[in-house]
């Protein structure tokens, strides 16, 4: 409950070095900085296409399934 309660403190903890964006979960600030490391770490098994975020991968999972 308490890290829940920070979505809504607006206390911002952690700040990338890069463009000083600022995130409440640690989580989310390694997943943004894949933006800036250029890393495709997500791979579609169907067509290899190579994606930042898994929320991208999954979305991109769907043109296949249709």
């Amino acid at each position: 409950m308490k890290k829940h309660q920070l979505t809504h403190s607006g206390q911002f903890s952690y700040a990338c070095d890069v463009c000083n964006k600022t995130f409440n979960y640690r989580s989310n600030l390694k997943k943004h900085l894949l933006l800036h490391s250029g890393q495709h770490p997500f791979v579609c098994d169907v067509c290899n296409k190579t994606f930042n975020y898994k929320s991208s991968l999954k979305q991109h999972q769907l043109v296949h399934s249709a």
